[in-house]
């Protein structure tokens, strides 16, 4: 009996060593499943010495893990926070930046339609402003829908940074006669007169302020001390640092609301009283891996070849399946199994690299290396994939390939984009999806509603 067992888990431990398994992740499996600690640790070790190719990518991860770490402080000790496709503004006298489409059209229609519902007042040429709300500003309690509390959510990953004690978002909507609120200047006299460590009275630390719409003139952001001027664009969103390291107000981050000229502005702005820091950063190391495309991840249709193999290949050996344990990855909502895995031949493997390393390399723009074929996971009803991040360094860039399904419903695959948007992405049998897997969140936290589904997983890193 302990032979047999023996020989069914080093199958099982072979294949998972292969996958790229945490070594400790198969230790708990196999004591879970009664076997006993020290007889565990024996397996693991000797699936691990017989497997050069995991225990190299083990050194990789280690030494690049630790590289990361290293770069991330130095970020912070520069003073720079790293906001993925912002564009830092050519000065070293503050911290400025620009960030296109931080807010989809639908976005900025959804908020622009909702603020003119709370204002209260006739939308013309002749309004003006309400008596009861002179600067129309709306704290997120009198316009507290669920797509401002996600943006809020999303603000808040992209910058790292969590508050103490939050302020809520501004929803603002200014009138050309609204006087009151141009050529405002936070560091003018008045706005700078509290002692500026009280974060309670002074400036906040970090401005993060999109503009909804697109004025017919004026009601640009222009900072005077650095004669850089904003133009309001729906959906994009500027960024800047009030504060110097030391903590004191920073002049030359003062900055006047221009006046409305024609038509009208809104804004939504969320504020942050504390600065970044090495110690209250949100961001986990993956976070901070440039990004490689436009938005991080593409669908598109599968080499026809490619899927003709795959297919012909999983409908001939679907029957030669085993069974994947990941609990920490993969689980279900029921008492089924969530998924089994049909290996893939050698022949086979190489096939799908070599069929899609051409395509992701014109997609990244720079040379890729291959690093792993999964074979065809087949997911039962009722699997849930926990919403990750992939590895560092070998799974840069992945590849999900849809080889068949049995649905009674769509599942959608979530995934994030560069700017903490979530998508819901569908997948059919000969599509694919290309993503910026160990940078962006992915997963599908909706259980499986289907027979199965047959997925295989292709990644690649750059080349050294």
């Amino acid at each position: 009996m302990k032979a047999e067992m023996e020989v069914a888990w080093a199958d099982w431990l072979k294949l998972n060593v292969e996958r790229g398994c945490d070594r400790n992740e198969l230790n708990q499996i196999l004591v879970n499943s009664g076997i006993d600690s020290e007889q565990a640790v024996i397996f693991v070790t000797d699936a691990l010495a017989n497997s050069d190719r995991k225990l190299e990518v083990v050194q990789i991860e280690e030494v690049v893990q630790t590289e990361e770490e290293i770069q991330r402080h130095i970020a912070f000790s520069n003073g720079d926070l790293y906001l993925p496709k912002a564009a830092r503004m050519d000065t070293g006298l503050a911290e400025i930046y620009g960030v296109h489409d931080f807010l989809s059209e639908e976005e900025c229609l959804q908020i622009v339609s909702s603020i003119r519902e709370e204002i209260e007042f006739p939308l013309n040429a002749n309004s003006k402003v309400h008596p009861t709300k002179p600067n129309t500003h709306l704290a997120m309690a009198n316009l507290n829908t669920t797509l401002i509390k996600e943006i809020d959510h999303r603000i808040c990953r992209y910058m790292g940074i969590e508050d103490a004690k939050p302020k809520a978002i501004k929803l603002q909507w200014i009138f050309k006669e609204n006087s009151v609120l141009q050529a405002v200047d936070q560091c003018e006299p008045g706005h700078s007169a509290e002692d500026p460590h009280n974060i309670d009275h002074a400036p906040c630390c970090w401005m993060f302020m999109v503009f909804l719409n697109n004025p017919r003139k004026g009601g640009s952001i222009f900072f005077p001390e650095l004669d850089i001027t904003f133009e309001p664009l729906a959906g994009t969103a500027i960024i800047w640092n009030n504060r110097m390291p030391s903590g004191e107000i920073n002049p030359y981050a003062c900055h006047q609301e221009m006046p409305v000229e024609l038509g009208y502005k809104t804004t939504l702005t969320k504020e942050f009283n504390i600065t970044h820091s090495a110690a209250n950063s949100t961001k986990e190391l993956k976070e901070y891996i440039p990004p490689l495309t436009r938005s991080g991840f593409l669908k598109a249709r599968m080499p026809e070849h490619l899927f003709d193999s795959l297919r012909s290949f999983y409908v001939s050996q679907r029957h030669a399946n085993s069974i994947e344990i990941l609990p920490d990855y993969i689980n279900t909502k029921n008492s089924k199994t969530p998924s089994v895995l049909i290996e893939l031949t050698d022949e086979l493997r190489s096939l799908v690299h070599q069929s899609l390393k051409p395509i992701l390399e014109a997609w990244v723009g720079d040379e890729l290396e291959p690093t792993f074929v999964f074979g065809i996971r087949e997911y039962q009803r009722g699997s849930v994939l926990k919403v990750h991040r992939d590895r560092l360094k070998t799974h840069l860039v992945g590849v999900i390939l849809n080889i068949d399904q049995d649905v009674d419903s769509s599942w959608p695959l979530y995934m994030e984009d560069h700017l903490y948007r979530g998508h819901e992405v569908f997948l059919l049998p000969g599509e694919m999806i290309f993503y910026e897997a160990t940078r962006l969140s992915h997963g599908r936290p909706a259980a499986f509603d289907g027979d199965r589904f047959a997925n295989v997983f292709a990644h690649f890193k750059l080349s050294d």
